[in-house]
Formats: C-alpha cells, structure tokens, sequence
C-alpha cells in the first residue's frame, strides 16, 4: 500500500473496528442487557403490528439493525479498552 495515499479512515481505527476479542463478564451482560430489551420490545411490536404491513417487516429490520449497532458499540468498547 502506497503510504503517502489519502484515505478515508485512520488505519488504526481499522485496527481497531475489525479485532475480535472475546467478551469480559462485563460485556457479555452488557450483550445480554441489549439482547433482552431488544427481544421484550420485538415480542411487544409483534403483538401491536399488523401482520401483513410491510412497514412491521421494517420495523423488526430496524431492531435487528440497532441490535447489531448495539453489539458493535461493545465489541468496540472493550477493545479500546484492551
């Protein structure tokens, strides 16, 4: 890689975004804690929603997708923790 060529993010950023580390005690709660919420409030949009509407598949990928944010934020954490 050239090393004088403008990028659009901070290598060690990089680093940092794609290490994986096994979750602490503190962090697997911190997964659970999200992951529980998450489920509580899918299970309660499942019962208000209607069915059929496109607009609930929506709302279950949006809650898939911030699970996902959440998960990343973390992982994240705890790495630049180290």
């Amino acid at each position: 890689m050239d090393g004088n060529k403008k990028t659009h993010f901070d290598p060690a950023a990089i680093e940092q975004w794609f290490t994986h580390a096994d979750p602490t005690p503190e962090a697997a709660a911190k997964y659970k804690e999200l992951h529980d919420h998450a489920r509580t409030f899918a299970l309660a949009i499942n019962e208000i929603l209607p069915a059929d509407a496109r607009e609930t598949a929506e709302a279950f990928d949006a809650l898939e997708e911030l699970v996902a944010w959440g998960n990343a934020a973390i992982a994240r954490e705890q790495v630049a923790a180290g």
